[in-house]
């Protein structure tokens, strides 16, 4: 049972770790703090469906807090601290047009047919130091997945992959 939750754990991170892309500022030696903060961030709903900021806020805060003691940083509640962390999350339908009529023929009428319609879940996470943003994280989230105490997690930490430990240059 345990190996099987871990494959599952492993692939999923593997198809999210496509679906992130990290920047980070040139030249900033981010190993070098050893505190940080979490601000609460934007909540963003281009549905229908209200988003419960709280739960998002307490997902990301739990998983945040998590991978950043992991690699040595300490958490502190005030403005002492070295990097301060937020988030924007966002929930949204992506639609795709194409236009009809056979694939081998040329299309007369320029009519558009839906042709899939996914919802699309976007977590950015944001460090900044000084505030000057040094890191970033874009994040594009299973829109099938609807339990965010799992999906956050497991994005957070598959974005923090590559994150330096403290005390360590990188």
């Amino acid at each position: 049972m345990r190996f099987s939750i871990f494959l599952w754990l492993l692939f999923l991170s593997f198809t999210l770790s496509g679906q992130i892309k990290i920047s980070k500022a040139p030249g900033v030696d981010i190993g070098a703090n050893k505190t940080f903060t979490i601000e609460k961030g934007q909540v963003t709903s281009f549905r229908d469906k209200k988003i419960d900021e709280a739960e998002v806020y307490e997902a990301f805060k739990d998983a945040i807090t998590r991978a950043m003691t992991l690699r040595g940083y300490q958490l502190v509640g005030d403005s002492s601290a070295h990097l301060t962390i937020s988030y924007y999350y966002e929930e949204s339908v992506s639609t795709e047009f194409r236009k009809t009529g056979p694939s081998s023929q040329v299309v007369v009428d320029e009519s558009y047919k839906l042709q899939r319609s996914d919802e699309v879940k976007t977590l950015i996470i944001d460090i900044e130091k000084n505030k000057s943003s040094i890191w970033t994280a874009n994040c594009r989230l299973d829109g099938r997945q609807k339990d965010m105490d799992r999906v956050i997690p497991l994005t957070v930490e598959s974005a923090f992959k590559k994150f330096p430990l403290q005390g360590k240059k990188k």
